[in-house]
């Protein structure tokens, strides 16, 4: 287990479908935000699977009140100055972290998807030593995709 693995957790946006005041990864659920059900889930992940980690939380709208919240977490903070997409995010924590690139693997997880279990992390995992792949991806299908990213395959 001499892997490292540097975790990119996406909370940047605005959340104008969640209308609330507060940014999206503030949302609460059950008494914890959203961001925090994901920083808990992925932490667990990389020290299961992994010999350490970093992790960075990309932030963007309402900033100071993510960081803020999460600042006790020892995790970086890179800033998404115009929300340009996933691309531009991952971007921004490459930019912004220099420890980023010394991972030997990344993981990029949203915000905002409180469901998300180490166990879902884990199957993605091992479908990447089992098949010798360089990176897999989860995504969903939905008749109504308005408002969400695309995976074009």
């Amino acid at each position: 287990m001499a892997d490292k693995i540097g975790v990119v957790i996406l909370a940047a946006g605005e959340g104008k479908r969640m209308g609330k005041p507060i940014p999206k990864p503030l949302v609460s659920l059950l008494g914890k935000t959203l961001a925090s059900y994901v920083l808990e889930t992925a932490k667990k992940f990389a020290d299961e699977n992994f010999s350490s980690h970093k992790v960075g939380m990309v932030v963007g709208h309402q900033k100071e009140l993510v960081i803020d919240y999460f600042e006790k977490e020892n995790i970086d903070f890179p800033v998404q100055e115009k929300q340009l997409g996933t691309g531009d995010a991952l971007r921004s924590y490459f930019s912004s972290c220099p420890w980023a690139s010394a991972m030997n693997y990344t993981l990029v997880v949203c915000g905002d998807t409180p469901l998300i279990e180490t166990e879902d992390l884990t199957s993605l995992w091992n479908t990447i030593k089992e098949g010798n792949f360089d990176g897999v991806v989860a995504s969903f299908l939905t008749e109504k995709p308005f408002g969400y990213g695309r995976v074009i395959k």
